[in-house]
């Protein structure tokens, strides 16, 4: 029988004629599944020939989906039917395309074009209140095949690209992250249940914003979002999605992180994890926090850390001029400096010395002979019997068994600096020039720092006082003693394993060449302490040293981020970029180390740099 002609309708059930023309069998009742798995029947297919123009001023797609002034071609052959270049108004957008079905044997096979055009997303969808509102756009192919309806969808597969315009993620407002931190910074508990709380009624107040496209593919009757450039305002944001068409289930994940570029980068970043899961119309919303909860956790810590290293630890050492006394006409004034070596101070009164005379740092090298000198009399005469205790005191306190070693004397046991034996030695430390009056000590044999000794006689008194070992082993590094600052630092770390310890031995290893212990000890520090400016630049120098030059400069980055005028990063960095055949930004940052110190040439060379 040959069909024609036009046919206009005031309204159409579009799922209903479709199923009346491929032979819908009905859904058994109980059966539990969505689509029936009975085998298709006759239908209207392939009883007619011809071709039909039909509109429609009202046509239902879903319960709650109408098309409006469809408009299409309808043909038919002797085992096939299509509507062909369809179009009609659909959710203030546009859609058109064709649907297309044929028999072969007891198989049918569907295939579908489809191009959507500035579709709202909110009346697209059938939820009251759906997660995502926007325009969408969207151009897909679609095809599958079976016996039964419930084996033509499960085998659809295809492929489409989709761009989302002006859209908005309700209930995930990017502010969130800040609302948390700042109460758990009040007070709030870092709690799981507590965070996911205040997480979700933060999230509650707003929408994410975005923009951008992706790809989704079918296969075995599911589509998968493949690829996605959605871009968020306020945050960054991760999609990744499953429509299973034979379950009609959603199961989708969001990820959304504080921005790049927000807080401190050493710190990492805070996210959250959204799941949707069930019928499209009213999925199953889940909040995943345990990253979150991880990132609070950590900076806690890293805080807490921060705050015990500001109370305990002394304050950044800063060059300090040895005491200039002036010496009255009748006789030479002895320093103080000299009455302590001359009366050595008991071990149960160390802690009550001042504290500048064993600074805590290794940022600058102590005046090792400034209290030899200044118990030397100014006349060249015979000195007075004032002064005469200090050479006895001097005697008395000989050098520990293992000496820095000085300029022209003999070979030290600790492992020596490159370029050490000329005739200036090289800087013993960072931010360190050659040790004043080095060169005046008596040759026969180099006087120990009284300082030490003192530090020596409290260790004996007492081997875990941690806070005596940690100031020996400061001394002892940046007066090039290595080996016995690294003991000082092992009995630290054992006593008190805190950053900074960790930090100080880095750098003793790092500058004697033992660079896979050293980076160990480095990775310590930072695991303890994120936002360790020393311990990443300590870490950089091992890294150069090493030809890492990326991550070297990568640390140098870290640190001067941190604090942006550390001279020794900056030369650091410079000299990495350079070798990195990056010379116009590596000078740039050497000539803006040397305005900050312009020794530090020399004191890189010392540590074998250049």
């Amino acid at each position: 029988m040959s069909l024609g002609g036009d046919i206009k309708l005031g309204a159409m059930d579009v799922p209903a004629v479709i199923a009346a023309a491929v032979g819908m069998p009905a859904k058994r009742t109980g059966g539990g599944l969505l689509w029936p798995v009975d085998p298709f029947a006759g239908g209207v297919l392939g009883q007619f020939r011809g071709r039909i123009a039909i509109a429609s001023a009202r046509s239902t797609l879903t319960p709650h989906l109408v098309a409006q002034n469809l408009r299409g071609v309808l043909n038919f052959g002797s085992s096939d039917i299509a509507l062909d270049d369809f179009q009609a108004d659909i959710a203030g957008g546009r859609v058109s395309g064709r649907l297309a079905f044929e028999r072969d044997g007891d198989e049918l096979s569907a295939r579908s074009r489809i191009r959507l055009t500035k579709a709202d997303i909110t009346a697209l969808l059938p939820s009251d209140r759906p997660a995502i509102s926007g325009r969408l756009n969207l151009d897909a192919e679609i095809e599958g095949r079976g016996r039964s309806p419930a084996a033509l969808i499960g085998s659809l597969q295809g492929k489409g690209f989709f761009s989302v315009e002006d859209g908005k993620f309700a209930g995930l407002d990017p502010s969130a992250f800040d609302v948390v931190i700042r109460s758990v910074d009040q007070g709030l508990p870092i709690e799981a249940t507590r965070i996911r709380e205040r997480m979700e009624t933060a999230l509650g107040r707003g929408a994410l914003s975005v923009q951008g496209d992706g790809a989704i593919t079918a296969a075995a009757g599911t589509a998968s979002l493949t690829a996605s450039r959605l871009r968020a305002e306020g945050a960054d944001l991760s999609v990744s999605a499953r429509y299973d068409f034979v379950a009609e289930a959603l199961d989708a994940r969001l990820v959304l992180a504080r921005p790049a570029g927000t807080g401190n980068a050493s710190d990492g970043r805070p996210e959250v994890a959204v799941s949707l899961q069930g019928p499209i119309d009213s999925p199953r919303r889940t909040l995943d926090i345990a990253a979150l909860v991880d990132w609070l956790s950590m900076r806690a810590i890293a805080e807490n850390t921060k705050r015990l290293a500001a109370v305990s630890a002394p304050p950044v050492a800063r060059p300090i001029e040895p005491p200039q006394t002036q010496a009255p006409a009748a006789r030479p004034a002895v320093p103080a400096d000299a009455v302590a070596i001359a009366k050595p101070v008991p071990p149960a009164d160390v802690a009550k010395t001042d504290a500048s005379a064993v600074r805590p740092d290794m940022a600058r090298p102590e005046p090792a002979a400034t209290a030899v000198e200044a118990a030397k009399p100014e006349a060249p005469a015979s000195p007075p019997a004032a002064a005469k205790p200090a050479g006895d005191a001097l005697a008395a306190a000989k050098p520990s068994p293992d000496p820095p070693q000085q300029a022209g004397e003999g070979k030290s046991t600790s492992p020596p600096l490159a370029g050490e034996g000329r005739a200036d030695p090289p800087p013993a430390a960072r931010d360190t020039a050659a040790v004043p009056g080095a060169t005046n000590l008596a040759r026969a044999e180099p006087p120990a720092d009284p300082r030490i000794a003192e530090l020596d006689r409290a260790i004996a008194a007492n081997p875990n006082d941690g806070a005596a070992l940690d100031r020996r082993g400061r001394m002892l590094a940046v007066r090039g003693n290595y080996g016995r600052a690294i003991k000082d630092f092992d009995e630290v770390i054992r006593l008190r394993p805190d950053a900074e310890a960790f930090n100080n031995r880095c750098w003793a290893r790092a500058i004697i060449g033992d660079l896979a212990l050293a980076l160990n000890d480095c990775n310590m520090a930072l695991q303890l302490h994120p936002r360790y400016a020393d311990a990443f630049d300590s870490r950089a120098m091992i890294n150069l040293k090493s030809g890492q030059l990326g991550k070297a400069i990568a640390d140098y980055d870290a640190a001067l981020r941190i604090e942006p005028k550390r001279a020794n990063s900056l030369y650091g960095r410079g000299i990495a970029k350079i070798k990195n055949d990056n010379a116009a930004g590596g000078n740039l940052d050497i000539v803006a180390a040397k305005s900050i110190q312009a020794d530090i040439a020399e004191e890189f060379a010392g540590y074998g740099i250049r």
